[in-house]
């Protein structure tokens, strides 16, 4: 098996090998959203990034900037003075980010698929490398998330009531350990995109990312392809 390598998707044929993917993890595998959600308004106005192995795409995340969002009519079809074009903004009051002047980002459809979640590879982690590495150029200070917290949860507890899959949630330790902190509590599927999932909205302050992981994604820059 080769190095794992990241870029931005390029045209068609990306795009399509990325919705391919989300389909199969998200939608067969885990059962997260129905058939014909994997894309939505968010993709033609996102930064999507794959990770690729062998020719192959093992690996994807979704950035979509505030930069970017403000010109598009998922904004201005949102209040000005409590604009709601962010997902997380279901949950979470971002005036006082702006207020501060914070460049905003939100990362969204992070998809792993099963043969690549536990094979020591940093897929998920490089992904995150390639919002750092372009932080500084797209000006983003607040990397923001609403976090999947059932990905370690077995996969008996679907079966459970939303109440009693709500005691057993938690935020992942991947988040935790990059410096994510939670904004609200974790919350039952309604409360986010529709997905089957309980979740909690979290954020990065780009300057308050540890320095190892300083160091881990100024080693995979180099696996960056522009």
């Amino acid at each position: 098996m080769g190095e794992v390598c990241f870029r931005l998707v390029k045209g068609e044929p990306d795009l399509h090998r990325v919705l391919s993917l989300r389909r199969r993890v998200l939608v067969e595998e885990f059962g997260r959203i129905a058939p014909g959600e994997e894309t939505d308004p968010y993709d033609p106005i996102g930064d999507i990034f794959c990770a690729l192995e062998d020719g192959f795409v093992v690996g994807t995340l979704r950035v979509v900037r505030e930069t970017v969002l403000r010109e598009t009519a998922l904004w201005k079809s949102s209040s000005d003075a409590a604009p709601t074009a962010f997902c997380i903004e279901r949950r979470v009051d971002l005036a006082p980010l702006r207020r501060e002047g914070r460049g905003l980002c939100e990362v969204s459809r992070l998809v792993v698929p099963d043969g690549s979640r536990c094979n020591g590879k940093p897929i998920a982690l490089g992904l995150f490398a390639c919002v750092h590495a372009l932080g500084t150029k797209w000006r983003i200070d607040d990397v923001l998330i609403v976090a999947n917290c059932e990905m370690n949860q077995p996969k008996e507890t679907e079966t459970l009531s939303w109440e009693e899959r709500l005691k057993t949630a938690e935020v992942p330790e991947f988040y935790l350990r990059m410096g994510f902190q939670r904004l609200g509590p974790i919350r039952e599927p309604r409360f986010y995109d529709n997905f089957a999932v309980c979740s909690a909205p979290m954020r990065l302050r780009r300057e308050a990312l540890p320095q190892r992981y300083r160091k881990l994604f100024d080693a995979l820059r180099e696996r960056i392809e522009t």
